[in-house]
């Protein structure tokens, strides 16, 4: 594993020194987890395309069953219409 501490920086201020060893801390710790959170993220990731690709059809479905009902109302008044004359 690489340091990324800088020894150079703990003779300054205490604060640089304590962000730099604290970025060194989350650098170290991600590539520790690099493998378990990409495996998470994928999990994650294959839930949301499940769930839009439900929402998708259940759309689709929808949306055919209302044009199918707007068809039969236009026929209707057409119908209705064609009567009259």
């Amino acid at each position: 594993m690489r340091n990324y501490y800088n020894e150079s920086f703990r003779s300054k201020s205490s604060f640089v020194s304590f962000e730099f060893f604290l970025w060194g801390d989350i650098l170290r710790y991600l590539e520790d987890n690099v493998a378990q959170i990409s495996a998470e993220m994928i999990i994650v990731l294959a839930a949301l395309l499940a769930v839009a690709i439900i929402l998708v059809t259940k759309l689709s479905s929808t949306s055919k069953q209302a044009a199918d009902k707007v068809d039969e109302k236009t026929t209707s008044l057409l119908e209705k219409v064609d009567d009259m004359n």
